[in-house]
């Protein structure tokens, strides 16, 4: 192999293309074919490829370098704008020249390396695009609530459902045994491909749901960090694995083999008290609790008034640390908002809420629906092109 990539390029490369972890952590797949260059790294369920446009060709070929050494021999000429590295290989030794700089260095035998190449010679599945500034702001609000332990395995991915009988929508899933983030990505945001329907997965509302796809949340972190402010993604499906294509990158990431459950089925069809609330002064109210209440397991009392009935102009929402039916109060704050129906108190997790709130925009203003004390908390904000509905399971009342 001999080949020649600018030196600034290869080092973006080399930060994007990083595996995460395993055997094959401190290593990258370089190849020169008929399509160009590629950067790859892989640990076996996650792969990155970042394509060289810029790089030039002179005999094609593949090994696998040691990443952390290249980096360190590229480093110091990365300020020098239009320097170039002349990469050659032979029997295994790889030779860097930059400047008056050579370097060499041992590579190995890519046979084994578990590229996404070996999941990509299957047919795919189906395709569809969307838009790369709300996928990752959808993923931004879902991904914080998936499960971190591994007791639920189905928990640790995020659902994705892709909905053919209203084209243009995407909904990502996401939830532990305490709280659930549900992200819906309205048209023109998605577009499915024609395939798609061939790939149903169950009923919604009485019509074919469209393709789903559980990946887990490992996975989908560094994808959210690499998708760009503008622009498109498109995602394509294989059996057992998915991959999103950025502009010059590409991640493909194996399936969970788990089932996600109808996560349908844990959305209150009733609510006996409706409230709204600006995000901005119920964060921040939240965020003075939350210092008292750690103390008491994160745990914070939340009772919504109406104005039905009583000498107030408008609804009340109080939050209070402590156990206020005995008189012990570490502290208080109210907040004027719209509450309707019946008054409804809850103990609810001061963390969750406050994870859930904090990746809203200050001034949204959120509808906040309930049934009973024992009963979940939702959380709904709708954007122009995206809808946000978040669960909070309350804690065990303890007064």
């Amino acid at each position: 192999m001999h080949i020649s990539i600018p030196v600034q390029a290869c080092l973006r490369a080399l930060t994007l293309a990083q595996a995460r972890s395993g055997r094959w952590a401190q290593h990258v797949c370089l190849t020169a074919g008929p399509d160009g260059v590629q950067l790859e790294s892989s640990d076996g369920l996650l792969a990155v490829c970042v394509h060289l446009p810029e790089a030039r060709i002179w005999e094609e070929g593949q090994i696998l370098l040691p990443s952390r050494q290249l980096q360190a021999a590229l480093r110091p000429y990365a300020p020098a704008s239009g320097q170039s590295v002349e990469i050659r290989e032979s029997l295994g030794e790889i030779t860097l020249l930059i400047s008056d700089l050579c370097v060499k260095l041992t590579g190995e035998d890519p046979t084994p390396f578990p590229g996404m190449a070996r999941h990509l010679a299957m047919p795919r599945s189906w395709r569809a695009t969307v838009s790369a500034p709300a996928l990752r702001s959808g993923l931004q609000q879902v991904l914080f609530a998936a499960a971190r332990e591994r007791a639920c395995p189905a928990f640790q991915g995020v659902l994705c459902q892709f909905d053919v009988p209203a084209p243009g929508q995407l909904t990502l899933v996401a939830c532990d045994q305490f709280r659930m983030a549900i992200h819906t990505i309205h048209s023109p945001a998605v577009n499915v491909g024609q395939d798609a329907g061939q790939c149903h997965q169950g009923e919604q509302d009485g019509q074919a749901a469209g393709p789903q796809l559980l990946i887990p949340a490992t996975s989908l972190a560094p994808l959210q960090r690499l998708l760009p402010r503008r622009g498109t993604v498109t995602i394509g499906a294989w059996p057992h694995g998915v991959l999103f294509q950025i502009e010059q990158l590409e991640l493909f990431s194996c399936l969970s083999p788990e089932t996600f459950p109808d996560y349908r089925a844990a959305l209150p069809q009733t609510a006996d008290m409706r409230a709204q609330l600006e995000v901005g002064p119920f964060l921040r109210q939240l965020q003075v609790a939350r210092v008292f209440a750690r103390e008491r397991a994160n745990g914070v009392w939340l009772r919504f008034c109406s104005a039905a009935g009583g000498a107030r102009q408008q609804g009340q929402v109080s939050i209070t640390v402590g156990r206020p039916a005995s008189g012990e109060v570490d502290c208080t704050s109210t907040l004027d908002a719209t509450v309707e129906g019946a008054d409804l108190t809850l103990l609810l997790n001061s963390e969750y809420l406050l994870e859930g709130l904090k990746r809203l925009p200050p001034t949204a203003v959120v509808d906040i629906t309930g049934t009973a004390p024992f009963r979940p908390l939702v959380l709904t904000w709708c954007a122009p092109s995206s809808t946000l509905t978040y669960l909070v399971m309350p804690m065990v009342q303890d007064r």
